[in-house]
């Protein structure tokens, strides 16, 4: 994979995003471990201003360490693109074969068949064995590319080993830069990109933004410059250039100024925190406004406060693990021997549910911007209940008075039936005695007494009686 592979710079900027947090705990245990004097220690019973100085100087060493963690990693990465361009099998063809850009624009294709011929007779496999194999066939590739005098050679120059696998071959120097632009763009695309989605996940890098453009635009019209060039003679090169890539080709140049715009961009996103939260630390001037010293003051103090902010909150995470315990421990016999988990899960989360209720509607009930809301929603609930009382009330009422009016007709319609039946039962005696009268009228005379009691009615009898008795009736009410 080249040097200047999208894949190697993706690689880097996972590589800075990771490091340098990972690595400045391990700086400090070291750096402290030399010189054990300088690590930052409490005394017993400290009071409040001895542990404010111990954390700023232990904040301090730890913001020195990272910035100095990472200015390290920003030359390491630079000069690892510089020391891996000069590995023998990654240097370009006019340094694996020895020679400079100067003497082969001098001697021409003739003179490399020449200076090849020479490197053969001791470099050939023959000579040196199969060990020296690849060196011989990487010198036989630079000198076929070297001794082209056309577009070859020149896209080489610009685009390193990928313009040897184009297919088709360009032609001509407009070819080679139309085909190479292709592979450039995808640099671009993705620098665009990982700058958008930096931006977008973390909010606080949007004021890199301004810098991070400039140092794209920079690189873009720098590599646009190198690769449009049509000279390479020393005419060209800048002697600070010369001084720092020396003997580079144009494609080497444009890795390492790609290498630079991640590496320095990376660099910036670490080093602007740290560096501006010194700077408000330092704000206290004489020179500086009541508002300029009281916010460095407010810095100072946040930056004292932070290690203790965390030991706190480590402590209180482990409360609530005991807390939590307890609770546990506490409320598993009063839910029974026989309940199972689920249900015994399912009972915690309701009491945490209910809880967590009762404890909003107490911080409700006593803050400040809602004490009122709260008082009025409370006699609003009042007055709507006592109104649903009321209804209630009246329903009850209601419904008693509708029972006691169906009782009393009912007593009343009792007391007519009673009536009338006391009216059927006198209609039938009176019948009864009158039929009994007129019977003993018209008999024979005995003279031995009846004593075998009084002769059933006949069937016109009964019926005679019955519809005497309906006319005597009243008519039944509607």
């Amino acid at each position: 994979m080249a040097i200047g592979g999208v894949s190697h710079h993706l690689t880097s900027i996972v590589l800075w995003a990771v490091l340098p947090q990972v690595l400045t705990s391990f700086v400090l245990k070291g750096f402290y471990t030399l010189l054990p004097h300088l690590q930052p220690r409490l005394p017993p019973n400290a009071t409040a201003d001895q542990i404010a100085h111990e954390n700023s100087r232990a904040e301090r060493h730890h913001r020195l360490a990272r910035i100095g963690l990472i200015l390290a990693y920003l030359c390491y990465t630079l000069s690892s693109v510089y020391i891996e361009q000069g590995f023998l099998f990654s240097q370009n063809f006019y340094t694996l074969l020895g020679l400079t850009r100067e003497q082969v624009e001098v001697g021409g294709s003739s003179f490399v068949k020449s200076h090849f011929r020479r490197l053969a007779r001791t470099l050939h496999p023959d000579k040196v064995g199969k060990q020296g194999e690849p060196l011989f066939i990487a010198i036989k590739q630079a000198a076929l590319v070297l001794e082209n005098e056309g577009s070859l050679k020149w896209a080489y120059e610009r685009f390193g080993m990928d313009a040897l696998t184009w297919q088709p071959k360009p032609a001509t120097q407009r070819e080679v830069v139309f085909r190479g632009a292709q592979s450039t763009v995808g640099f671009y695309v993705v620098a665009l990109v990982s700058i958008f989605m930096i931006s977008w996940f973390r909010k606080s890098e949007k004021v890199n933004n301004y810098w991070r453009y400039l140092f794209l635009l920079a690189t873009a019209s720098l590599e646009f410059h190198i690769l449009l060039r049509t000279s390479l003679g020393s005419s060209f090169s800048h002697p600070l250039l010369s001084l720092v890539l020396p003997n580079r080709l144009p494609y080497e140049q444009i890795q390492f100024f790609r290498q630079l715009f991640i590496s320095g961009s990376m660099a910036l996103s670490h080093l602007t925190p740290l560096i501006s939260t010194a700077s408000m630390l330092e704000a206290s001037l004489e020179g500086s406004s009541i508002e300029d010293r009281l916010t460095a003051q407010a810095y100072k103090d946040t930056e004292a406060l932070r290690p203790l902010i965390q030991d706190l909150t480590m402590v209180l995470k482990g409360l609530e693990q005991e807390s939590r315990m307890m609770r546990w421990g506490e409320l598993r016999p009063l839910l029974g021997e026989g309940m199972k988990d689920e249900q015994f899960d399912g009972v915690l989360q309701d009491v945490r549910y209910k809880t967590e209720d009762l404890l909003k509607c107490l911080k409700v009930k006593v803050g400040e911007g809602t004490k009122e809301a709260w008082r009025d929603a409370v006699q609003r609930g009042a007055e709507k209940h006592r109104l649903e009382e009321e209804e209630k009330s009246k329903q009850v009422a209601k419904v008693k008075e509708e029972e006691e009016v169906r009782v009393k007709e009912e007593k009343e319609k009792d007391i007519k039936m009673e009536a009338t039946s006391d009216a059927m039962s006198s209609s039938l005696i009176g019948i009864k005695a009158e039929t009994t009268t007129t019977t003993t009228a018209t008999a024979k005379p005995t003279h031995e007494p009846d004593i075998s009691g009084p002769k059933p009615l006949s069937p016109e009898d009964e019926a005679a009686i019955i519809a005497r008795a309906r006319l005597l009736s009243p008519p039944p009410e509607a």
